[in-house]
């Protein structure tokens, strides 16, 4: 009996890690002076839940409460999620616009420099989606 319970939360402990290893992400590199115009970081995106989130490398971005990365999603031209403005890392998960909820392609993650600051902004890291 002992050796089944620990066979089955063995099997427990693998699918759990399974799961979490099966978000899909993309990496995406932003480099830009604009604050105006959102530049693609990465594209050819498919997902299938309606949440996503940035995982910021701090290697190699150079964001600070005064250097501030403004990111979204879009659908072609059009916005598929709202705004949000990245001064670090964050583990805050997002939604999607209600008209791109379930399953949609062709999407791309974006970004520009916060219109309060100036200079050249580096903003990298992976796009979690589909977790």
């Amino acid at each position: 009996m002992k050796k089944a319970m620990a066979l089955v939360l063995v099997l427990i402990m693998v699918f759990a890690f399974a799961g979490s290893a099966l978000a899909e992400r993309k990496w995406f590199d932003i480099v830009t002076e604009s604050t105006t115009e959102f530049k693609t970081g990465c594209y050819d995106i498919t997902k299938t839940t309606n949440l996503w989130q940035v995982s910021l490398s701090t290697s190699s971005s150079n964001l600070s409460p005064t250097h501030r990365a403004v990111a979204r999603v879009h659908k072609g031209t059009d916005v598929a999620s709202a705004t949000w403005v990245y001064s670090g890392p964050s583990a805050e998960s997002h939604g999607y616009g209600v008209n791109y909820q379930g399953r949609v392609s062709g999407l791309s993650f974006r970004g520009r420099l916060d219109d309060r600051d100036s200079g050249l902004l580096e903003f990298h890291g992976y796009f979690v989606y589909d977790y």
